[in-house]
């Protein structure tokens, strides 16, 4: 297929067409030149302007329930309990308390978990898991990714790069 797409056409795609999961993806993008109101008309509409019925959440679960099939338990992004379960968490609970709660439509995950306690999605004890997890699992991806001077989500297997790690994450 073309490499771009006519607005017209991603905004068709999008009401028609897209699937739940990506309308999730939708949630966290960002246009980098161009209609920027307009994308994000697009974003409010699709992500924001429904009420998500339980077949949605259904549809969410099972792909996630897949995608955990093929994942690794020491990838800190797609593992179990990872970063992108975090992160899956707070998009499915964004697109469906979002119609009612737009303070909750952010793109920054630590910013959206403290959006949800305040407006009470979320208690005081789980959001305070969310982001100490959340963090941690980020800074432990930033020290990996420094030290391997590239994109890396695995934790190292070898007991010497793990003490390593520990030690520099104190």
């Amino acid at each position: 297929g073309a490499m771009v797409s006519r607005f017209g056409a991603v905004e068709l795609y999008y009401e028609r067409y897209a699937e739940t999961w990506e309308n999730l993806a939708l949630l966290r993008s960002r246009i980098l030149n161009g209609e920027q109101n307009r994308w994000e008309e697009l974003r409010r509409s699709v992500c924001f302007g429904q009420r998500r019925g339980t077949w949605h959440i259904e549809e969410l679960v099972h792909q996630r329930q897949r995608l955990e099939e093929i994942q690794k338990g020491d990838d800190l992004k797609r593992g179990p309990g990872g970063i992108r379960d975090i992160e899956f968490l707070v998009g499915s609970l964004q697109l469906v308390h979002g119609p009612d709660h737009p303070t909750i439509r952010g793109r920054s995950t630590p910013g959206i978990i403290e959006s949800m306690l305040a407006v009470g999605i979320l208690s005081p004890e789980d959001a305070g898991t969310l982001i100490g997890g959340y963090s941690l699992l980020r800074r432990i991806e930033n020290t990996l990714q420094m030290e391997a001077g590239r994109q890396t989500h695995n934790l190292p297997e070898n007991p010497e790069s793990q003490e390593v790690l520990a030690r520099v994450l104190g």
